[in-house]
């Protein structure tokens, strides 16, 4: 499945679900340049401890 933009506990990150199990990964936005840093290690979490980016025109960010 692929990656999708989400929020865990506040933190922006991409959330997918690999072998039925959802996992977090945050990432901390750095600027010059501007782009996406991972922080830590993926996480396992709970379906609905997440909290999903549903319109795909706009940004969670």
């Amino acid at each position: 499945m692929q990656s999708r933009e989400c929020l865990h506990g506040g933190q922006f990150g991409y959330c997918w679900l690999e072998k039925e199990q959802w996992m977090f990964q945050a990432v901390a936005i750095v600027e010059h340049p501007v782009r996406e840093q991972p922080v830590g290690e993926p996480i396992p979490v709970a379906l609905e401890d997440l909290v999903f980016h549903h319109d795909e025109d706009e940004e969670l960010h």
